[in-house]
């Protein structure tokens, strides 16, 4: 989300420092975040922009940490990480998540090899359930394969670790503050275009509607407040019905309206006229 750093990490939770740094150096972002002017102050722009691949799952591991869960779902984590910090964060997991439930994907072999029990799944159905030694022995052939395409897959996610990383003074500060501050608005053309496309008479009916349903919405509590001030006695029957009739008319106006505008935009989107 478009925040600081430990933001991301609480994730609404509350703050507390020794916990944050603690999940901090297990997921290895010490490093990552001393780049960082503003340490764990430091904004992240919007889908993670001034982060790499490696930080932003990172990210994702320690806020789920700092959650202290029961039951963890971790779906390859440490596959954007180079064989050394996925190591090293890989211990640091063990330690942390030591009596909890971990269920884990991943195609790591050094992963897969410290694990109490795997899951081997082909074409969708369970095919062993076993400790590593014997599946490795049933499967030979698979984690043969398994073995080169883990080295020339970390290889190129570290290069590109590595170069966005290089970037990450030059891109981190003022996401949120930008994002605030950018407004626009939609010229004349903009509307002329839409009138022209959808034909004027409906553009004049949609806005006769939508004037009709917004002073019905208006006029509804304002007649409500006036009967309210009345005694009862010389309340009628009339005044309910009244009030009654402005709020059905403002839900049948509204809903016309809507109705129009998406049966138009079908009938041109197929052109169907």
């Amino acid at each position: 989300m478009n925040a600081s750093i430990e933001d991301n990490i609480a994730f609404f939770l509350p703050k507390d420092q020794d916990k944050l740094r603690k999940v901090v150096r297990i997921c290895c972002l010490d490093s990552d975040i001393s780049l960082f002017s503003d340490g764990l102050k430091t904004e992240i722009g919007e889908r993670g922009v001034n982060l790499s691949g490696g930080q932003k799952s990172r990210l994702c591991l320690a806020r789920a940490l700092y959650a202290d869960a029961d039951i963890y779902l971790l779906d390859d984590p440490l596959s954007s990480s180079d064989a050394k910090i996925s190591k090293k964060i890989f211990e640091g997991l063990t330690l942390a998540l030591k009596g909890k439930t971990v269920l884990l994907a991943t195609h790591s072999l050094k992963q897969l090899a410290q694990t109490d029990k795997i899951l081997f799944l082909q074409d969708g159905k369970m095919k062993h359930f076993a400790d590593f030694k014997e599946i490795s022995a049933l499967e030979s052939q698979f984690f043969d394969s398994l073995t080169l395409t883990e080295k020339d897959q970390k290889e190129s996610e570290r290069q590109e670790d590595s170069s966005k990383s290089l970037d990450n003074k030059n891109t981190e500060k003022k996401y949120v503050l930008n994002e605030e501050e950018q407004t626009s608005y939609s010229d004349i053309a903009t509307y002329k275009d839409f009138g022209q496309t959808v034909g004027w008479g409906i553009v004049f009916l949609y806005i006769v509607l939508l004037v009709l349903s917004t002073g019905a919405s208006v006029a509804a509590p304002l007649w409500l407040a006036h009967i309210s001030a009345i005694p009862p006695e010389l309340q009628t029957s009339s005044s309910f019905y009244i009030y009654v009739s402005m709020d059905v008319g403002y839900i049948l106006l509204f809903g016309i309206s809507c109705l129009l505008t998406c049966s138009t935009f079908l009938c041109r989107s197929f052109d169907w006229s």
